[in-house]
């Protein structure tokens, strides 16, 4: 039986900002139904958004301009980091041993 390649059957657990930002997918077999999760490999300037944007909710002023430049900066990363994680997903886990 030849190798199958994962094409419409995952799913995105991606999370682009919060606390839980991060990369996720969830990829399942059309034949048997086995579902497999790629490792979650956070968004750092996701978190530091949220967290940034938290604490100006406290203290505002330059820090809430703070987070709405880290803000932008994430969303502009996000599309560009999900779709290497997505790759690096597809390719799967590396072999044990190695």
């Amino acid at each position: 039986m030849g190798e199958f390649k994962f094409s419409d059957n995952y799913g995105d657990l991606c999370q682009e900002s919060g606390a839980r930002a991060g990369f996720q997918f969830e990829f399942y077999c059309e034949r048997c139904g086995d579902r497999w999760r790629s490792e979650f490999v956070p968004f750092r300037a996701g978190q530091a958004a949220d967290w940034l944007g938290r604490a100006s909710g406290f203290l505002g002023g330059v820090l809430g301009e703070a987070a709405s430049a880290v803000d932008g900066v994430s969303e502009g990363a996000f599309g560009v980091q999900r779709d290497k994680e997505f790759q690096k997903a597809i390719a799967g886990p590396p072999p044990v041993g190695v």
